[in-house]
């Protein structure tokens, strides 16, 4: 079967082109990473140096966010089409098996944003950075179930304690370069827009 190209739109790909630059030379915000919960108003820039910043992200007034996820929901809450609403750290089971994978669910409206993010964590896989091929996965949430939201988490389902390590190492990685990557993609992405 053939599936003809989509025919040229000079609107769509100005439209395209101008997302794209917005995730290229995102402009500051004047809130906060954590928002209108942050604990600590006298800091001036927000960063993960901040000690509030996990509970002050987290809407759970009992529970921040878990320590080795943290890194990844602060970085991915930073750019600015991506909303961090839920996430785990990954956890054992009694056995000492993998239970449950490190994971950050986020709301997201631009499936341009997704595209470019899943091309900057292909990138750390193929080179050879990560220890398992991450993915983002669609999960619709709401009281229509069409309120689009996402999942960045590894395509894995089993293994031992050493797996979770391993993982948690891998959602750091993503932490430290998901944001330049990502500016990265977006202006190849530009440049292949005629």
């Amino acid at each position: 079967m053939r599936i003809e190209p989509r025919a040229l739109d000079k609107g769509r790909d100005e439209r395209l082109k101008a997302e794209l630059l917005s995730f290229m030379n995102p402009t500051p915000s004047s809130y906060k990473v954590c928002g209108e919960r942050c604990g600590n108003s006298a800091a001036s820039v927000c960063s993960m140096s901040c000690p509030d910043f996990r509970d002050s992200m987290s809407t759970d007034p009992k529970e921040g966010i878990e320590e080795a996820i943290a890194p990844m929901v602060f970085e991915l809450a930073r750019l600015s089409p991506l909303d961090p609403c839920w996430s785990c750290e990954g956890h054992l089971d009694p056995m000492g098996e993998l239970w449950k994978t490190p994971k950050v669910w986020f709301y997201c409206d631009s499936i341009v944003a997704i595209r470019v993010l899943t091309a900057s964590i292909q990138d750390l896989f193929l080179v050879r950075k990560l220890s398992a091929q991450w993915q983002i996965a669609a999960v619709y949430t709401g009281e229509t179930g069409l309120d689009p939201m996402f999942s960045i988490q590894p395509c894995i389902q089993e293994g031992d304690g050493d797996t979770l390590r391993r993982l948690r190492k891998d959602s750091a990685l993503i932490s430290t370069h998901v944001n330049d990557l990502f500016r990265r993609h977006a202006g190849q992405f530009k440049a292949s827009l005629r």
